[in-house]
């Protein structure tokens, strides 16, 4: 997937979580061009595998237009106003309540679960600056001994 990228994306998308943060505080790159650039990979990668239960692209994009205003002020003012992971994008698991966002816990039985609050981490990634644009499929209930789908095989192999 990784192939059809111009070599700047190729560079950009190997890099570590620490990697990106620095670029992003050093204006490398956008917060706004990293998200692009991470939605692209994973629709591609996702054509093959659906891998997200919800995405939020529209809301994580306006994030991360605030994250550049904010790494932005951060540099001239030389004041931390944004948190460690500013403008970051990432994807939680669909356990993880998000208010007002579908949680199923991958079971079909809570398909119109809507939290009106978000989990503790949520929250905490959310004031770290971290910039959620998806939340990932797991097992019904997150039960590793019960995976049946193919999908989840690897997943169980990592956890024995």
């Amino acid at each position: 997937m990784i192939d059809n990228v111009s070599k700047k994306q190729k560079i950009i998308l190997r890099m570590t979580a620490v990697e990106l943060i620095n670029a992003l505080r050093r204006h490398k790159i956008s917060a706004s061009e990293l998200l692009e650039m991470t939605i692209t990979y994973a629709e591609g990668v996702s054509k093959k595998n659906t891998c997200f239960t919800v995405k939020l692209y529209n809301s994580a994009r306006c994030a991360a237009k605030n994250s550049d205003i904010l790494l932005l002020i951060n540099s001239l003012s030389k004041q931390e106003l944004c948190g460690p992971l500013c403008g970051l994008p990432i994807t939680i698991s669909d356990s993880q309540w998000l208010s007002g966002i579908i949680c199923t816990n991958g079971g079909k039985r809570q398909k119109k679960l809507r939290p009106n609050e978000n989990y503790v981490t949520v929250r905490s990634l959310e004031e770290a600056g971290a910039i959620i644009f998806a939340k990932t499929k797991h097992t019904e209930f997150n039960l590793i001994n019960a995976m049946t789908r193919p999908e989840f095989i690897r997943s169980l192999i990592t956890f024995i």
